[in-house]
């Protein structure tokens, strides 16, 4: 059964298998395979008519030009996305409460796409990587501060170092 979160008019709706999930959703597809499957049995055929939404969050910074394609992942009973403004948000999965929200300050690229967001850990040190616009960010998944030691004060610009001019891509 596919728990990935769903997404209208900007609004992320938390369903009950987020908020009573003993299963995290990672990565992209759920696992390293992208198999778009969890074992939760919470929901099936019988009752899965009668879903109704546990939470909603409105992200607040779309516009007529913005898009919204990220896929959010769910670690440690936190739920990553990007908003259509690019900024990165940690809700609570249980309640839909944000936790933080990382602002880059690139609002002129509000209509580009951004597929989504990783996690990566060791220890204590947990991160939420994401790329608005031509940036690769590295963000502190607890805090949401940018990991000041990734990159120049926590993010790279893909654009360096290639071996010709490419601004506009």
């Amino acid at each position: 059964m596919k728990l990935t979160p769903f997404v209208l008019a900007c609004g992320l709706v938390g369903t009950a298998a987020f908020v009573h999930a003993a299963q995290e959703w990672p990565y992209y597809g759920g696992d390293q395979g992208q198999t778009k499957y969890s074992a939760l049995a919470q929901i099936n055929r019988e009752n899965v008519g009668q879903l109704k939404p546990a939470w909603v969050f409105h992200c607040g910074d779309a516009t007529d030009q913005s898009t919204l394609e990220c896929t959010p992942i769910v670690v440690g009973g936190v739920v990553y996305l990007i908003t259509p403004g690019l900024n990165l948000v940690a809700l609570d999965a249980a309640t839909g409460r944000q936790k933080w929200r990382f602002d880059p300050g690139l609002h002129s690229l509000a209509w580009a796409v951004n597929r989504g967001v990783t996690y990566w850990s060791d220890g204590n040190d947990r991160r939420i990587f994401y790329t608005p616009g031509s940036y690769i960010y590295a963000v502190n998944a607890d805090t949401g501060q940018p990991v000041a030691e990734f990159g120049q004060g926590g993010r790279i610009d893909l654009h360096e170092g290639l071996d010709r001019d490419v601004p506009n891509l």
